[in-house]
């Protein structure tokens, strides 16, 4: 009996032309090229959550307002960083290893993020 082939999905899609967002064991949120241009580049944003639907929002924000947090640039690879550490720790979110959100959608203002929806694409932290 012949055993059928059966396809491996490798993991995210790596479309440039999609919103890619990465979430690393060290707290920080990646945003991609795509995903910063449409929130607008801003220089700073605040992080917010919905605890029973375990989503992450990111707001951008005038970087003197009191929540937040500044986008670092990465002119090398296009991305901008977020340091989410203290959200993290404050809200009980674990990230054991490197983590890319599957469905980030950005409406109106905010990127939503959903926890219950990625792909690990790192090793765990020792």
């Amino acid at each position: 009996m012949e055993e059928e082939w059966e396809e491996f999905e490798y993991g995210p899609r790596t479309d440039y032309g999609e919103l890619r967002v990465t979430m690393y064991s060290n707290g920080k949120i990646s945003l991609g090229a795509k995903a910063a241009k449409e929130l607008g580049d801003p220089p700073a944003a605040m992080l917010m959550y919905k605890r029973k639907d375990r989503l992450i929002g990111v707001r951008p924000v005038h970087p003197r307002d009191p929540k937040a947090i500044p986008l670092r640039s990465n002119f090398r690879d296009n991305y901008r960083l977020l340091s989410a550490n203290r959200f993290c720790r404050h809200y009980g979110i674990n990230v054991e290893r490197t983590l890319i959100f599957n469905t980030p959608v950005i409406e109106g203002s905010v990127l939503t993020l959903d926890l219950k929806n990625v792909t690990y694409i790192g090793r765990k932290r020792s």
